[in-house]
């Protein structure tokens, strides 16, 4: 039916977009 491998591969993209946004508002 759907390919769960394009929609994770797209969720990772998302995930580590949010994480990059949140580190560069709080670096360490």
């Amino acid at each position: 039916n759907g390919q769960p491998e394009l929609i994770s591969g797209w969720r990772a993209e998302l995930m580590a977009e949010k994480l990059t946004l949140l580190l560069q508002e709080y670096p360490r």
